[in-house]
């Protein structure tokens, strides 16, 4: 039986993998190797789906494939084409049951999605006059009715906020375990990983942070930093001058952590790097970088770090000298 990463499955039943990720599931989900580990995979969904509106739905499906299965299971040459037809519908039905009401729901739900993919940035205007410029590999969603009642946006990523006033509407952006609330003013919001950590800067106006046991107003130049794990809500002054300059093609690392800054460039640039060698302890990278290409950039840090690179395509190996 070949293995699958969990932590990808479940993103991928919660339409969050990459189109690199959702192959490899495709491939598994479909491979009649993995056939025993699939059936565990349904029947341990179905369970969780019998208390979900939608598991009358799902149970008929289960029982259609177990049919399909039963019927053909000793004709080992169409077992392929069954496990496929099995993780078609169970892709599908998981669609429903466990994003259904979900603000990250499918298009039809009546959200509105706005995204970006690895390597892209987005500059968009809301219904409001609101503008949302989205970095790398982010994604909002807002309701149909967005501006009318509320308005409510649901971040993953990170995005530059420039708020119409409203003082009968406030804006709320949610992301994950943190709310925030501004009437009018210009924010910044890294939400990459809000199961480690959300980072919300201010740079004008006034804006209300909110977590579930903990609550902060910021004032321009201060910035907030929401830690999951310790569920704690910290605010810090002076320290977010340069939060927001990825919006205007700028790279800058301030004794980041090496690890932390090539998952920036990364995402920036669309590739996948591999670290060979890494020093102990690890170093940190500082500088700033306007339009520049990732070649130039790699030039400059390892001149610095003393590493040396080679790209192929889309891969990016970093091997630091002995």
């Amino acid at each position: 039986m070949n293995p699958i990463n969990k932590d990808v499955l479940d993103r991928f039943f919660r339409k969050q993998c990459t189109e690199e990720e959702t192959e490899v599931v495709m491939k598994w989900l479909t491979d009649p190797k993995n056939a025993d580990q699939v059936d565990e995979l349904m029947e341990t969904k179905w369970e969780r789906g019998s208390y979900d509106p939608g598991a009358e739905k799902a149970g008929e499906v289960h029982e259609r494939i177990n049919k399909i299965i039963t019927a053909k299971n000793n004709d080992s040459s169409r077992k392929y084409w069954v496990y496929s037809a099995a993780a078609i519908v169970l892709i599908a039905v998981f669609g429903l049951l466990f994003l259904e009401g979900s603000p990250w729901a499918n298009a039809d739900d009546g959200f509105i999605t706005k995204m970006t993919a690895s390597g892209d940035k987005l500059t968009t205007q809301l219904p409001d006059g609101s503008i949302v410029t989205l970095n790398s590999e982010s994604e909002i969603r807002y309701s149909a009715s967005y501006g009318v009642t509320d308005r409510q946006i649901f971040l993953k990523g990170e995005a530059l906020f420039e708020v119409a006033k409203d003082t009968e509407r406030p804006f709320i952006v949610n992301c994950g375990e943190v709310d925030v609330t501004a009437l009018g003013t210009v924010f910044n919001i890294n939400a990459f990983d809000p199961e480690d950590k959300t980072e919300v800067s201010l740079l004008r106006g006034k804006v209300n942070v909110k977590a579930e046991k903990a609550e902060l107003i910021l004032n321009k130049g201060e910035s907030a930093t929401f830690v999951n794990s310790t569920d704690t809500l910290m605010k810090r002054v002076g320290e977010n001058s340069s939060s927001a300059l990825w919006a205007e093609g700028i790279i800058h690392f301030n004794k980041t952590a090496i690890d932390e800054a090539l998952i920036v460039l990364e995402r920036w640039y669309d590739v996948d790097i591999e670290l060979v060698n890494k020093p102990n302890p690890a170093p940190v990278v500082s500088g700033s970088f306007k339009d520049a290409n990732l070649e130039s950039v790699l030039k400059s840090i390892g001149f610095a770090l003393e590493f040396e690179f080679k790209r192929t395509n889309k891969k990016v190996n970093i091997e630091f000298k002995k």
